[in-house]
């Protein structure tokens, strides 16, 4: 979820996601099954790169079942794999880059440079997929920390690289994400099995995930970056649920929150743009807190994770000093998944805030995705 991006990422291609013509859907979504890949084009790879890397459209499902598409990344290592039965892949989900459709990490000039670890995972033989999530790049409105159609986009973004042309892939995939792709991996692992049940789930990795958002989102609320995070999430389920943005956002903050959702947070000039448009908020962003109006609440506990899927090995790493994803809610749901009989491997990355994380966790993230894909012995922390 929650705000601070690599550095150095590229600008956007030149046509950009409105009228690029891999964005373009059709009429024909309904009639195509979930996975199925629509179009591809070449991502041009350094020549000494042992990859190659396509952008994607393919078919997924938004939370309540409707046909929806969704772009993506697919990147090929050309490293044999290390296990019979063809190449192992990782599902890759990214944090908070905003909701405009012109914000999709595809979309940028260099794609692949959104992809934490990339090198280790491409080194390590694996295919990696991508997914923007629905609404970034194609058509929206985005499902920010929607948690059901983030995970489907997931789940079928591994289902739609294993159609790309000569590729032999096996259907043992991990996931792997950070903040907001932290929660997507996670409700991911939650829907696997009955969603993409032909799929082997072998492992999660989630750096920084938020899990009880009832108590994260009020928690944030004094917060710059908070306000920013709740303006993103609050437009985004006002409009997948049809729920009046006007019942919880003050009359007063309404433009800025308007504006503060047009901007992208993937680039630093994109992070000042926003830090300077939630400046405006000298009011009180909320009317009423969103977990006072029922159908509101019921929305927020409905993107909440308060269990762990019980059969997926599952790393949860938690900065120290993350002020934005609270490491107290954060232990709270290790803790219940252990006693649901959860196989929770818990690690705190000490002196990490929230934005550190990403660096701070990866190599362990990473460890943990090869070692699972490696059908190795996995550790846990539940006792």
């Amino acid at each position: 979820m929650f705000f601070v991006l690599l550095a150095g990422i590229g600008n956007f291609v030149q046509a950009g996601p409105h009228d690029h013509p891999l964005y373009a859907g059709t009429d024909e979504t309904g009639n195509l099954a979930p996975g199925r890949l629509v179009r591809i084009e070449p991502i041009a790879m350094p020549a000494v790169y042992r990859a190659s890397a396509w952008r994607m459209l393919y078919v997924t499902r938004d939370y309540a079942g409707r046909p929806i598409y969704s772009s993506g990344v697919a990147v090929i290592s050309k490293v044999p794999p290390k296990l019979p039965g063809g190449q192992r892949i990782v599902a890759w989900a990214h944090p908070t880059v905003g909701t405009s459709r012109k914000c999709a990490p595809s979309a940028s000039g260099k794609p692949t440079s959104y992809i934490l670890g990339l090198n280790e995972l491409v080194a390590a033989g694996h295919v990696v997929v991508a997914t923007d999530y629905p609404g970034l790049g194609t058509q929206g409105p985005v499902g920010y920390l929607v948690g059901k159609g983030q995970a489907q986009a997931v789940l079928d973004a591994v289902r739609a690289a294993r159609q790309i042309s000569g590729l032999v892939a096996s259907n043992e995939y991990a996931i792997y994400g950070y903040s907001q792709g932290a929660h997507a991996a996670l409700f991911g692992a939650l829907y696997a099995s009955s969603y993409a049940p032909e799929l082997k789930l072998m492992g999660v990795a989630a750096i920084a995930a938020p899990t009880d958002l009832a108590q994260l989102v009020l928690a944030d609320a004094d917060t710059a970056e908070g306000r920013i995070l709740m303006s993103y999430a609050l437009q985004s389920w006002s409009q997948k649920y049809g729920l009046p943005i006007r019942d919880v956002v003050a009359d007063a903050a309404l433009p800025t929150v308007a504006a503060i959702n047009k901007r992208c947070v993937n680039t630093l000039a994109g992070k000042l743009d926003v830090f300077f448009a939630q400046d405006e908020l000298h009011q009180p962003l909320l009317k009423v807190s969103p977990l006072a109006l029922p159908d509101w609440r019921n929305v927020i506990l409905s993107n909440s994770i308060s269990v762990l899927a019980p059969g997926v090995p599952t790393l949860v790493l938690q900065g120290s000093q993350d002020s934005i994803v609270r490491s107290k809610v954060t232990l709270a749901t290790v803790r219940s998944s252990c006693r649901a009989g959860g196989r929770i491997r818990y690690g705190v990355l000490e002196g990490s805030g929230h934005g550190g994380s990403a660096e701070a966790g990866k190599a362990q993230a990473i460890a943990w995705v090869n070692a699972a894909l490696a059908r190795a012995p996995l550790p846990t922390s539940c006792r």
